[in-house]
């Protein structure tokens, strides 16, 4: 892999929500409220081939969030959601010819929506969750530990 797309990853995962949380996270401190919630991935845990890059800007992302849990306004709750295989727009056509082996591997014999993720955020940022702080949420279908099957699928078609 070429130095530079290692160092897009960085900008693209880990830089771009560092600037957000600092930018949000003055006026949450100052209200005395609020709710910040990252989108990381299961590969920042589980090891996926092909995915180096990727994985170690996310695990940034999560180490992120557990240091900003505790560096922030305690009134202001940090957390994370890690998705798993999950279907979008852009990915479809990566994802398209292994779905059902995909699917296969999860419990739910399914692979995620952005439905899903969006449901998990929304509990941490409901008063739900109001004693869940310094969390990272697998949200993975129950196929944690398929990840590295998963990620050499995928490689294989990259």
């Amino acid at each position: 892999m070429p130095r530079s797309t290692f160092e897009a990853d960085i900008r693209h995962n880990l830089t771009r929500i560092f600037i957000c949380s600092q930018a949000v996270s003055k006026y949450m401190i100052e209200q005395k409220s609020g709710c910040v919630i990252n989108i990381s991935t299961r590969e920042s845990q589980v090891p996926a081939m092909g995915l180096s890059a990727y994985a170690a800007s996310k695990a940034g992302v999560n180490s992120l969030t557990l240091t900003l849990a505790w560096e922030l306004d305690p009134s202001v709750r940090v957390n994370a959601v890690l998705p798993g295989a999950v279907v979008t727009e852009t990915n479809a056509p990566i994802f398209e010819p292994i779905k059902d082996q995909l699917a296969e591997l999860s419990p739910l014999n399914r692979l995620g929506t952005p439905e899903d993720i969006a449901l998990a955020a929304l509990y941490l940022a409901s008063p739900a969750s109001g004693w869940v702080i310094s969390r990272l949420s697998p949200i993975d279908g129950g196929a944690e530990w398929s990840h590295h099957v998963m990620g050499a699928m995928v490689k294989d078609l990259l």
